[in-house]
């Protein structure tokens, strides 16, 4: 079993807290899908950025895929929440 956790796009500690970019997270998401890991190994510290300094966390979500060896996720769920300040996803790969 391999995991990968942590938010996807979102602000920690900054005015704009609360927001969520829901255009960045499902185009990561749409990656993990298809298997596409030249997007994914592709994203730059500025595009992660856009989607908050704790879109950081979508490194480990990297690493899983890594795991997986490219193997297509299937998304489960996404969901932004603002209540929780951030976009919010379950995916899972089959290796």
């Amino acid at each position: 079993v391999v995991l990968g956790t942590g938010g996807l796009s979102h602000w920690v500690g900054l005015p704009d807290a609360g927001q969520i970019n829901t255009d960045f997270d499902r185009a990561f998401l749409d990656a993990l899908a298809g298997g596409d890991t030249e997007s994914i190994l592709g994203l730059t510290e500025d595009q992660i950025d856009e989607a908050g300094n704790g879109a950081h966390e979508i490194r480990s979500w990297v690493v899983a895929a890594g795991a997986a060896g490219g193997a297509p996720f299937d998304v489960l769920v996404y969901e932004p929440v603002p209540e929780w300040l951030t976009g919010t996803s379950v995916a899972s790969a089959r290796i």
